[in-house]
C-alpha cells in the first residue's frame, strides 16, 4: 500500500506523546489494510546523547481490524525530554507480505522547568539603609538532582539572590 496519511505526533507532556495517523488513501490501498507497523527510533547525534541503558528503538505492530480504515490510529509513546525522535510507519494489507511505504516525522520532545534543587533561609527584608547588615548563609546542592534529566538536560544552574517583594515568582 501507499503512504499512511496525517501522521502526527502530540506531546502529552515531557515523558509522553501520543502518535496519530489515518489509512493511506482510497486509490493507494492496494487491498484491505490489516495492520500498521510502528517504529520509535532514537536520532543519536552524539554518543553521548542518550544514557547507556536507554531504549533506542521501540516496533509495534496495530491490527487495522475488525472495521480497517474507518477511524483514526493512534498508539501512546514514552519519551525523554529535549531527545530527537524519528517515528515511522507503514501499512500492511491482507495477503501481501511486505509492508508500504514508510512514512516518517521527526519530533523534539518537549522540556519543562526543573524542580527547585535547594532552598535557602530568609532574612529580614531591607527596608533602608539602618536596617542593612551583612549576613551569611550556606548552600546545600543535591548533586544527583543535577543529573536528574526527567525535566529536559540540566545545561546551568544558579543561585537567585533578591529581596522578598522585588522578585517576580
Amino acid at each position: 500500500p501507499g503512504p499512511v496519511t496525517g501522521l502526527q505526533i502530540m506531546p502529552v507532556n515531557t515523558t509522553r506523546a501520543q502518535v496519530l495517523w489515518q489509512c493511506p488513501r482510497d486509490e493507494d490501498k492496494h487491498g484491505v489494510i490489516e495492520s500498521f507497523l510502528i517504529f520509535q527510533r532514537v536520532q543519536m547525534l552524539k554518543p553521548f546523547d542518550l544514557d547507556v541503558n536507554s531504549e533506542v528503538t521501540e516496533t509495534w505492530m496495530l491490527d487495522a481490524r475488525p472495521q480497517a480504515c474507518s477511524r483514526s490510529y493512534s498508539v501512546p509513546v514514552r519519551l525523554q525530554p529535549e531527545v530527537t525522535y524519528i517515528f515511522q510507519i507503514q501499512a500492511k494489507v491482507s495477503g501481501v507480505d511486505q509492508p508500504g511505504e514508510l512514512v516518517s516525522r521527526v519530533f523534539i520532545a518537549p522540556a519543562d522547568v526543573p524542580k527547585p534543587i535547594a532552598t535557602l533561609p530568609t532574612s529580614e527584608p531591607y527596608t533602608d539603609e539602618s536596617s542593612l547588615r551583612e549576613s551569611t548563609f550556606s548552600v546545600k546542592v543535591c548533586g544527583s538532582c543535577l543529573l536528574d534529566n526527567s525535566y529536559g538536560k540540566v545545561s546551568a544552574f544558579g543561585i537567585l539572590v533578591c529581596q522578598e517583594g522585588f522578585c517576580d515568582q
